[in-house]
């Protein structure tokens, strides 16, 4: 579920500034303006994560357990991953087969949906979000 979850928004990021980054670069001419809006995006992201973990550490010292030191089988090793079953190996194989398959051809779609079909940047970017 977590690792989905991560996956899942990670490739929304990513369709959103296939999305949106041509349309701001024929609106202004470079891709400054875009890049500014991802950092500040990135900066929203940033100060969120870092209140996240404010309200964290400010529970943990309400629930009295700041400074509590976990007992040696709860701590993770290097070595539990021996211990791992089938169904985790087979996922594990299953996504690094998918991203070897999906994420070159991410890195040329818009060039290659101009250049093949004659699409115009935002084009090729809507495409892109409709087939990913």
């Amino acid at each position: 579920m977590a690792l989905g979850l991560n996956v899942s928004i990670s490739r929304l990021g990513s369709v959103l500034n296939d999305w949106t980054e041509p349309p701001m670069e024929e609106a202004t001419g470079s891709v400054v303006l875009g890049l500014w809006v991802g950092v500040i995006i990135c900066g929203v992201s940033l100060g969120l994560g870092l209140g996240l973990c404010y309200f964290d550490r400010k529970r943990d010292v309400m629930l009295g357990i700041h400074n509590k030191k976990t007992d040696d089988i709860d701590q993770v090793k290097f070595s539990d991953i021996l211990s791992f079953n089938l169904s985790y190996w087979l996922i594990v194989v299953n996504c690094f087969v998918v991203y070897i398959c999906v994420m070159p051809f991410n890195n040329i779609a818009s060039a290659f949906y101009q250049d093949r079909f004659g699409y115009g940047s935002s084009e090729a970017g809507f495409i892109i979000v409709i087939c990913i």
